[in-house]
Order: C-alpha cells, then sequence, then structure tokens
C-alpha cells in the first residue's frame, strides 16, 4: 500500500514540473525582447535615422482570433537607394501610407528597427505574464500538497499497532460489494 505522504510528494513534483513549461517558455521570451531592444537600441545609436513610409501591412493569425502585424516601409537611405525592409511585427496595426521614424544600420540598410522605444516590449511583457503563472502555479502546488501531506492518515498500518476489539480490516463494509 503506497502512503498518502509518497502520492503527495510525486503529486508536487509533477506539478512543479508543469510549472517549468510557462517558466521556460518566459525565460525564453525575456531572452527574446532583451535581444530585439538590445538591436533597436544598438541601431539608434550607431546607425543613422530617417523617416520610413509605411507601404503594406502584413498580417500573421496568431491564436485566439490575434493578430502579429508586420509593416513593410520604404526609406531612402544615405546614398539615396530606396530600400524596403520589415522591422519585427507588433501586434498593433500600421496605417498604409502613414511615416514613422526608424534607425537602420548603413552596412546593411535592410536592418532597419523603429525608434518609439517599444522593440521587444510585447515579449518583455509576455515574458514576465509567463514567469508570474509559473510562479503562481508553483506556490499554490505547494501549498496544496504541503496541506495534504498533513493529513497522512492513509498510510501504511504496522505490524504492531493494536487494532479496536472487533476491527476487521479485511471486512467490507455493508453495500460496498454490491448486495
Amino acid at each position: 500500500m503506497t502512503s498518502f505522504g509518497a502520492v503527495a510528494d510525486r503529486g508536487l513534483l509533477v506539478f512543479g514540473c508543469f510549472s517549468l513549461i510557462p517558466l521556460a517558455t518566459g525565460a525564453f521570451m525575456i531572452v527574446k525582447g532583451h535581444r530585439q531592444r538590445r538591436q533597436a537600441s544598438r541601431l539608434a545609436f550607431t546607425g543613422r535615422r530617417t523617416t520610413a513610409t509605411i507601404v503594406d501591412n502584413q498580417m500573421q493569425p496568431m491564436s485566439e482570433g490575434r493578430m502579429l502585424f508586420h509593416p513593410v516601409i520604404r526609406f531612402a537611405a544615405g546614398d539615396r537607394k530606396v530600400v524596403t525592409a520589415v522591422p519585427n511585427p507588433s501586434p498593433r496595426s500600421y496605417v498604409t501610407g502613414t511615416t514613422m521614424e526608424v534607425a537602420y544600420d548603413p552596412a546593411d540598410p535592410r536592418l532597419v528597427a523603429p525608434v518609439d522605444g517599444t522593440a521587444g516590449r510585447g515579449y518583455l511583457t509576455g515574458g514576465l505574464i509567463f514567469i508570474g503563472f509559473a510562479v503562481v502555479i508553483a506556490v499554490v502546488s505547494l501549498l496544496i500538497f504541503e496541506d495534504a501531506a498533513a493529513f497522512d492518515t492513509f498510510g501504511d498500518v504496522p505490524a504492531d499497532a493494536e487494532l479496536p476489539d472487533g476491527f476487521d480490516p479485511g471486512a467490507v463494509p455493508d453495500g460496498i460489494d454490491g448486495e
């Protein structure tokens, strides 16, 4: 017979593993968001700034009916060469024909980032939400299984335990065996 404490320990392990999935997802999103912010910051510092015109707004369907928008922009690089590029996607839509301030790499003008400071913000926010969710799962599972282990009354009965008079551990209560 397995004691309830062992079952609780296994349950805690399972729920602990379930908290690792959102924790890993959140960490991945934070790293990706940080890289996008770092690239945008580097381009804003070392690149050239210009005004780009949004010529298209490509949409990518996401889960639960949400959309991710990839603005297609066109701008004149330093040598007056017209460049068409797609900066990092955004959860907000862009209106075709409007302008936005961007920074680009003079060596490779296709590397472009908006200078509005929003690069990576969605990934960072999402990552923090996933990590918060993982912490909630871990804390709740810890509290549930710690409280459950305190009620370990279903464990193995030691061989030398004294049982009440007339108690038959092999007897089946009335109504349980289908009679």
